[in-house]
C-alpha cells in the first residue's frame, strides 16, 4: 500500500455536529491536531477542542470554520485580523472554509481579503461576479442568477479569486464517512459505534444489491423540515393540484430562508401561524422517522423532488441518487459542484421557482418507465462517485483545484 504523506492540519471550531466541517477531518490527506494556540481564544465556558484532538504546538495548515470564526469574536477581545495574524504564527497557510449552506459566501470582503483561501462548500457560482448581487436561495423572491439588486459591498477580482470549490453536503451521507466521524466524534462507544456500523453496512450492501431494483408504487416523495419559504409554496402547489405521493413537513422552523432578514429574526408570528394552519388542516406535519426507515419508504415513489432548504443543495439529492430514484431539483446549471449533475441524463431539473415543475410531474406520471435510463445513470454516477470520495476531498481541502 503506498504510503500517504499527510499534512499537519488544525481546524478551528467551537462544537461538532455540523456536517461542513465534521466532514473535513475524514480527508486521509490530513492528520487534524488540535493547536495549542486556541486555547488563547476560548471565553469561559468555549470548548475549541470538541473532536479531543492530540494537541500541537505547530501545524501545516489552519482551516477556521466561517460558522465558528463568528461565534468566536463575538466574546473575544480580538479582532479578526488580530485573531488570523496570531494564528500564522503557527501554521504554513490560514484557510477558511465557508459552511454556509447556500452557493452565497457568508464572509465579506475584509474577512476574505485575510485568509490564504476560501473553501466553499456544496458549490461555487460559474460567473464569479454574482457574489457581489443579492441571488441565491438566501433572499426573498425567486431569484438565482439575474443582477438586479448589488449587495453592500463589493468582492475584488483578487478576492474572488481566493474562493475554491469544496464538497457536497451529501458526502457526509456515505457509510464510511458516518463511521469514521462517530469514531472521531465518541471515540469510546465502541459498542454502540459497531452496532450502528454494521448496521448501515448490511442496509448498504443490500440497497445496492437488492432494495435499488424494487419497482416504486407511488409517485413522488418529499419530507424534510421547513426552513425554506419555498418549501411552503412547494407544499400549497402539490395540495392544490391533488398531486399524488407521500410530502410534507417534520417541523416549521421559526427562522426560515427565503423571507425578509431571516438571518437576524424569526418569522413573523401571523405568517408562521398562517403556514402551520395550512399544514396541519392538509395533514401535512409527520412524525420524523429513523434514517433507514427514511430511506426504505423513498423507495416506493418514482420521483424523490429535493427543493431548497437552508441551502439549494441537501441530503436528498444523494439519497435519491443512492437510491435509484428519479431525481427532480431547482436548476443547478449556473453553479459548479463536485458531482456531475447532468440534467436530462441523471437529474431532472425544473425552474427554481417551480413554474414548470407540473409539467414535468404530469409526464412522468403517464409513463414513469420512460425515465428508467435517467434513475439508472442517477445511480451509476453516485456508485462511481462514492468509490472517489477521497479524491473528492483532496481536492477540495489540500489540491484545490
Amino acid at each position: 500500500m503506498k504510503k500517504i504523506n499527510k499534512k499537519s492540519a488544525a481546524l478551528l471550531v467551537h462544537r461538532q455536529g455540523y456536517w461542513a466541517y465534521d466532514t473535513a477531518l475524514v480527508c486521509e490527506q490530513l492528520s487534524f491536531k488540535y493547536l495549542k494556540f486556541f486555547d488563547t481564544l476560548k471565553a469561559p465556558g468555549q470548548d475549541l477542542n470538541p473532536y479531543h484532538l492530540e494537541p500541537a504546538d505547530q501545524v501545516d495548515i489552519v482551516y477556521i470554520a466561517s460558522h465558528s470564526f463568528r461565534y468566536i469574536l463575538k466574546t473575544s477581545t480580538k479582532n479578526e485580523q488580530a485573531v488570523v495574524d496570531m494564528i500564522r504564527k503557527y501554521c504554513n497557510q490560514v484557510i477558511l472554509i465557508d459552511g454556509w449552506d447556500s452557493f452565497d459566501l457568508s464572509v465579506e470582503p475584509q474577512t476574505v481579503e485575510l485568509v490564504d483561501k476560501v473553501l466553499k462548500t456544496n458549490g461555487v457560482y460559474r460567473d464569479m461576479d454574482l457574489y457581489n448581487w443579492k441571488v441565491g436561495c438566501d433572499y426573498p423572491g425567486v431569484n438565482w442568477t439575474q443582477k438586479i439588486t448589488p449587495k453592500s459591498y463589493t468582492y475584488s477580482p483578487t478576492q474572488l479569486n481566493k474562493v475554491h470549490l469544496a464538497y457536497p453536503c451529501f458526502l457526509g451521507i456515505l457509510p464510511g464517512v458516518r463511521n469514521k466521524l462517530r469514531w472521531i466524534k465518541t471515540n469510546n462507544a465502541i459498542l454502540k459505534n459497531s452496532f450502528r456500523f454494521t448496521v448501515e453496512s448490511l442496509f448498504d450492501l443490500l440497497r445496492k444489491k437488492m432494495l435499488v431494483n424494487l419497482k416504486p408504487n407511488e409517485l413522488l416523495h418529499f419530507l424534510g423540515d421547513l426552513g425554506h419559504y419555498q418549501r411552503y409554496e412547494l407544499l400549497r402547489l402539490l395540495t392544490e393540484n391533488n398531486i399524488a405521493g407521500k410530502y410534507g413537513v417534520f417541523r416549521v422552523l421559526r427562522r426560515i430562508a427565503g423571507t425578509p432578514n431571516w438571518r437576524d429574526m424569526e418569522l413573523d408570528e401571523s405568517k408562521y401561524n398562517e403556514i402551520v394552519t395550512f399544514l396541519q388542516s392538509n395533514d401535512l406535519i409527520m412524525e420524523k422517522k429513523n434514517r433507514i426507515l427514511y430511506l426504505l419508504e423513498q423507495l416506493n415513489y418514482w420521483v424523490s423532488l429535493s427543493p431548497t432548504g437552508f441551502g439549494e443543495l441537501c441530503f436528498r439529492h444523494g439519497e435519491a441518487l443512492s437510491l435509484k430514484r428519479l431525481l427532480i431539483c431547482q436548476d443547478l446549471s449556473h453553479v459548479k459542484i463536485r458531482f456531475p449533475f447532468e440534467n436530462g441524463k441523471n437529474v431532472i431539473y425544473t425552474d427554481p421557482g417551480f413554474e414548470n415543475l407540473l409539467e414535468i410531474v404530469s409526464a412522468i406520471q403517464k409513463d414513469p418507465e420512460k425515465y428508467d435510463p435517467i434513475r439508472q445513470s442517477g445511480f451509476d454516477a453516485w456508485n462511481d462517485w462514492v468509490k472517489d470520495y477521497q479524491n473528492v476531498l483532496t481536492k477540495s481541502l489540500v489540491k484545490f483545484d
